[in-house]
């Protein structure tokens, strides 16, 4: 005669094995994809520009965030940049991100810059510039 113990044991495995065995692609429903970061710019009446080698008079009042490798910043004169990483960016997206830019020049960014990601998990994350692009108003 089995145990109490054991037919609780038995159930368990029943319930595993019946959840392993379910196709999960049923159970769920699709997930909608990413917007890719031209398509994000297109919303917001942008285009990517010429790639510059350095944005002066940089303001990060009014970042914003696109994916892991790539965001927006704003420069002097009111213009708009697009910053791309050389790596994916692990706390970028986290609504609560605070990001130090760490440049080689006062209020300039160029290749190779970093950025200091902090979250309120308490990790940090250094970022190095990839490329920076102008972005255009489109009408």
């Amino acid at each position: 005669m089995l145990s109490i113990s054991k037919l609780l044991w038995l159930a368990f495995l029943i319930t595993v094995l019946t959840a392993c065995a379910s196709n999960p692609s049923q159970s769920k429903s699709p997930k909608e994809q990413p917007k890719s970061v031209q398509e994000q710019l297109a919303e917001q009446n942008l285009q990517v520009g010429e790639e510059v080698k350095r944005i002066f008079d940089l303001r990060m009042d009014g970042w914003k965030y696109l994916d892991k490798k790539n965001m927006t910043v704003h420069g002097g004169e009111e213009q708009s940049y697009l910053v791309t990483f050389r790596y994916a960016c692990q706390g970028l997206g986290l609504p609560t991100t605070v990001i130090v830019p760490l440049t080689s020049k006062m209020n300039q960014l160029t290749r190779n810059d970093r950025f200091q990601i902090n979250n309120k998990m308490d990790t940090i994350d250094y970022c190095r510039v990839h490329i920076l692009h102008e972005l255009d108003q489109v009408e």
